[in-house]
């Protein structure tokens, strides 16, 4: 019996019908991958990359904590400016323990320069200005701080510092320096630059700035009177 024209494939039929099917079939299976990949994603995954993920994860949670704790920090008390007050978290008139418990250090203090009166540093910063402190019973542990003198390394509020000209002393204070001769100068470049403080609840402090040859060579703040001591204590 002849099949009819309709029942049979020609060559060229039968090798379309086997690329449809062929195509079909990849489809189907490039879809189930994608599904089991799916399901590894919500109900397992990899345990070794789940675990990196995790920890890289804490680190950076911990670096940002870092970063968090540095930035909310204080700086140490001689990386930060002279002020009228104080310097950072020291302020005149503060009592020795005090300035020990902002400070989380114990002073250090030298030989007394006259009797009652002491220089003090933090040993724990590299950068410490001297504090003077007054102690009415003799002992440097009981006293009070009254003024901060300045090194080399820091500088005022207004970015003064020693080897500023005074003109830079000018030009950040105008009118409120009240210019005086050095006790000790060799001239009329030599002189006490002090700073007075248009503020009425500031009446009691002054910033000082000594200068040789129109040049600060040293700098102070503190209560009156013992920050126009000139001898230091005296």
């Amino acid at each position: 019996m002849n099949a009819s024209p309709s029942s049979v494939l020609h060559p060229v039929d039968r090798g379309a019908a086997s690329g449809w099917i062929v195509a079909i079939l990849a489809a189907l299976l490039a879809s189930f991958l994608v599904f089991a990949a799916m399901l590894a994603l919500l109900f397992g995954g990899d345990d070794t990359t789940s675990a990196v993920a995790t920890e890289g994860g804490a680190e950076a949670m911990a670096d940002a904590d870092d970063a968090e704790n540095s930035a909310g920090a204080p700086l140490p008390t001689g990386l930060q400016p002279l002020t009228l007050q104080g310097m950072g978290l020291v302020e005149h008139g503060m009592t020795v323990a005090e300035a020990e418990a902002v400070l989380a250090a114990t002073l250090e203090f030298g030989e007394p320069v006259s009797e009652g009166c002491y220089h003090a540093w933090d040993p724990t910063d590299v950068n410490s200005p001297r504090f003077m402190v007054i102690a009415s019973t003799g002992e440097p542990a009981d006293g009070t701080i009254v003024r901060i003198e300045l090194g080399e390394t820091h500088t005022t509020r207004s970015g003064i510092h020693i080897g500023s000209t005074k003109a830079e002393v000018l030009e950040a204070y105008g009118d409120r320096i009240v210019a005086s001769p050095h006790p000790y100068g060799s001239g009329p470049a030599s002189e006490y630059l002090t700073y007075v403080p248009a503020d009425p609840a500031d009446a009691g402090y002054r910033l000082i700035m000594e200068t040789e040859d129109d040049r600060v060579v040293a700098i102070r703040s503190g209560r009156l009177p013992e920050v126009e001591w000139i001898e230091g204590c005296a």
